[in-house]
């Protein structure tokens, strides 16, 4: 008589016993690890949204001004009102989100960044999100205080060459 080939009922049983125990103890990781992701696209999307925004408020006002300094009104609802940040895609956003256009000390006319600061539920989340930034090749400083994640965007005041000659530092106009 010949013996059967192939697994008995039992093996059969130990080896899906031995499977969902793995599935179950790597499951949570893996969920763990598709939530963190997501949040960080989800964050990553608002703050290059508002950042855009930001320089396109930037920029227009620089063209209707002849001044390279920041907007009138310096705020994120100013930026929706006025079309420059898509508003679906802030309110969607967990956290609050805060702007700045950064000036210089010496010439206070000048701008020197744009910042985006998003306030995290804890400073695990804010670490996170700034080691998955760090990697993104864009250039701008990033800074983790507590919970909250600040982006700077630096700006370049002077885009071409013969700008140097009619720029004003003190005024932040072309003359």
């Amino acid at each position: 008589m010949n013996r059967q080939q192939g697994a008995s009922l039992w093996e059969f049983l130990l080896a899906f016993g031995v499977a969902s125990v793995m599935f179950a103890t790597l499951l949570p990781s893996f969920l763990d690890y598709y939530r963190t992701s997501t949040r960080n696209m989800a964050a990553e999307s608002v703050i290059q949204e508002v950042l855009k925004g930001m320089e396109y408020a930037m920029t227009d006002h620089w063209t209707r001004s002849q001044c390279r300094v920041a907007p009138n009104d310096k705020t994120l609802s100013a930026l929706i009102n006025k079309g420059y940040v898509i508003k679906e895609k802030v309110e969607k956003s967990q956290w609050p989100i805060d702007i700045e256009y950064a000036t210089s000390t010496g010439a206070p006319k000048v701008m020197r960044y744009l910042a985006v600061t998003l306030t995290l539920p804890n400073a695990t989340q804010a670490s996170s999100l700034l080691a998955d930034m760090k990697g993104d090749g864009e250039v701008f400083e990033l800074d983790v205080t507590g919970k909250q994640l600040t982006i700077k965007r630096p700006v370049r005041v002077i885009q071409k060459t013969w700008e140097h000659l009619y720029y004003n530092p003190q005024t932040g106009c072309m003359e």
